[in-house]
Protein backbone atom coordinates (compact mmCIF):
# COMPACT_ATOMS: atom_id res chain seq x y z
CA UNK A 1 0.00 0.00 0.00
CA UNK A 2 1.04 3.51 -0.93
CA UNK A 3 0.05 6.85 0.73
CA UNK A 4 0.42 9.51 -0.92
CA UNK A 5 0.72 13.04 0.98
CA UNK A 6 0.98 16.60 1.08
CA UNK A 7 1.93 17.65 4.36
CA UNK A 8 3.83 14.33 5.85
CA UNK A 9 4.96 14.13 9.50
CA UNK A 10 7.75 15.34 10.93
CA UNK A 11 8.30 12.12 12.01
CA UNK A 12 7.56 10.21 8.54
CA UNK A 13 10.49 12.61 6.62
CA UNK A 14 12.64 12.17 9.63
CA UNK A 15 12.31 7.85 8.82
CA UNK A 16 12.78 8.52 5.12
CA UNK A 17 16.19 10.56 5.65
CA UNK A 18 17.66 8.72 8.56
CA UNK A 19 16.94 5.40 6.32
CA UNK A 20 18.90 7.42 3.63
CA UNK A 21 21.81 8.31 5.29
CA UNK A 22 22.41 5.24 6.82
CA UNK A 23 22.22 3.24 3.81
CA UNK A 24 24.79 5.91 2.08
CA UNK A 25 27.02 6.04 5.23
CA UNK A 26 27.10 2.37 5.01
CA UNK A 27 28.77 2.07 1.06
CA UNK A 28 30.23 5.69 1.60
CA UNK A 29 31.84 6.02 5.01
CA UNK A 30 30.90 8.43 7.86
CA UNK A 31 28.84 11.92 6.38
CA UNK A 32 30.20 14.56 9.08
CA UNK A 33 27.22 16.08 8.74
CA UNK A 34 26.88 19.82 9.56
CA UNK A 35 24.64 22.71 9.24
CA UNK A 36 26.03 25.87 8.36
CA UNK A 37 24.54 29.29 9.05
CA UNK A 38 26.06 32.81 8.72
CA UNK A 39 24.16 35.89 9.06
CA UNK A 40 24.36 39.64 8.34
CA UNK A 41 22.77 41.88 11.13
CA UNK A 42 21.60 45.52 11.01
CA UNK A 43 20.53 46.81 14.08
CA UNK A 44 19.66 43.14 15.45
CA UNK A 45 18.11 42.62 12.43
CA UNK A 46 19.27 39.66 9.84
CA UNK A 47 19.30 41.39 6.70
CA UNK A 48 21.49 38.89 4.98
CA UNK A 49 22.58 34.99 5.56
CA UNK A 50 23.77 31.97 3.85
CA UNK A 51 22.45 28.12 5.10
CA UNK A 52 24.71 25.62 4.23
CA UNK A 53 25.19 21.65 4.82
CA UNK A 54 28.26 19.61 5.21
CA UNK A 55 28.11 16.06 3.95
CA UNK A 56 31.20 13.67 2.86
CA UNK A 57 34.19 16.43 2.56
CA UNK A 58 31.76 19.02 0.25
CA UNK A 59 29.57 22.10 0.85
CA UNK A 60 26.18 22.71 -0.07
CA UNK A 61 25.16 26.36 -0.07
CA UNK A 62 21.58 25.64 0.25
CA UNK A 63 20.41 29.74 0.42
CA UNK A 64 21.75 32.68 0.09
CA UNK A 65 19.91 35.72 0.77
CA UNK A 66 20.39 39.60 0.78
CA UNK A 67 17.58 41.81 1.29
CA UNK A 68 17.22 44.38 -1.50
CA UNK A 69 18.48 47.65 0.23
CA UNK A 70 22.01 45.96 0.79
CA UNK A 71 22.37 44.34 -2.90
CA UNK A 72 25.75 45.65 -4.81
CA UNK A 73 27.84 45.99 -1.57
CA UNK A 74 30.28 43.04 -1.55
CA UNK A 75 27.44 41.21 1.27
CA UNK A 76 26.96 38.13 -0.71
CA UNK A 77 30.31 37.44 -1.89
CA UNK A 78 31.44 38.15 1.92
CA UNK A 79 29.36 35.51 2.91
CA UNK A 80 30.92 32.81 0.46
CA UNK A 81 34.16 33.82 1.13
CA UNK A 82 33.52 32.95 5.05
CA UNK A 83 31.49 29.62 4.09
CA UNK A 84 34.52 28.61 1.98
CA UNK A 85 36.95 29.24 4.75
CA UNK A 86 34.56 27.77 6.55
CA UNK A 87 34.91 24.37 4.93
CA UNK A 88 38.38 24.48 4.06
CA UNK A 89 38.69 24.78 7.85
CA UNK A 90 36.49 21.53 7.53
CA UNK A 91 38.22 19.68 5.19
CA UNK A 92 35.94 20.25 2.30
CA UNK A 93 37.24 19.26 -0.85
CA UNK A 94 34.33 21.41 -2.47
CA UNK A 95 31.53 23.70 -2.34
CA UNK A 96 28.38 23.47 -4.81
CA UNK A 97 25.31 25.58 -5.29
CA UNK A 98 22.64 25.97 -7.51
CA UNK A 99 20.64 29.26 -8.73
CA UNK A 100 17.84 30.51 -11.36
CA UNK A 101 19.31 33.73 -11.23
CA UNK A 102 21.53 35.15 -14.05
CA UNK A 103 22.94 37.55 -12.27
CA UNK A 104 23.80 35.66 -9.10
CA UNK A 105 25.16 32.94 -11.39
CA UNK A 106 27.82 35.97 -12.69
CA UNK A 107 28.64 36.61 -9.29
CA UNK A 108 29.47 32.71 -8.27
CA UNK A 109 31.65 32.58 -11.76
CA UNK A 110 33.37 35.87 -10.40
CA UNK A 111 34.43 33.80 -7.40
CA UNK A 112 35.63 30.45 -8.86
CA UNK A 113 32.27 28.68 -9.36
CA UNK A 114 32.10 26.31 -12.93
CA UNK A 115 28.63 25.47 -14.63
CA UNK A 116 28.45 21.23 -13.83
CA UNK A 117 24.97 21.67 -14.99
CA UNK A 118 21.73 23.21 -16.55
CA UNK A 119 18.23 22.74 -16.68
CA UNK A 120 16.71 24.92 -19.45
CA UNK A 121 13.57 26.26 -18.92
CA UNK A 122 13.03 24.59 -15.32
CA UNK A 123 10.41 27.52 -14.35
CA UNK A 124 9.20 30.49 -16.70
CA UNK A 125 11.69 30.90 -18.87
CA UNK A 126 14.69 30.56 -16.48
CA UNK A 127 17.64 28.25 -16.25
CA UNK A 128 18.44 26.52 -13.16
CA UNK A 129 22.27 26.08 -13.18
CA UNK A 130 24.60 24.04 -10.79
CA UNK A 131 27.77 25.33 -10.33
CA UNK A 132 31.01 23.86 -8.81
CA UNK A 133 33.79 25.51 -6.58
CA UNK A 134 37.14 23.22 -6.03
CA UNK A 135 38.37 23.91 -2.25
CA UNK A 136 41.88 22.37 -2.23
Amino acid sequence: MFDLETDPSDEDVATIAAGLLAFNQQNMGPANLGTLAIFHRVAGEVRAGLIGEFAWNSLHIEKIWVAGELRGQGIASQLLAEAEAEAVRRFCRFAWLDTMNEHAAQLYSRRGYEPYGNIPNFYKGKNRQFLLKPLE
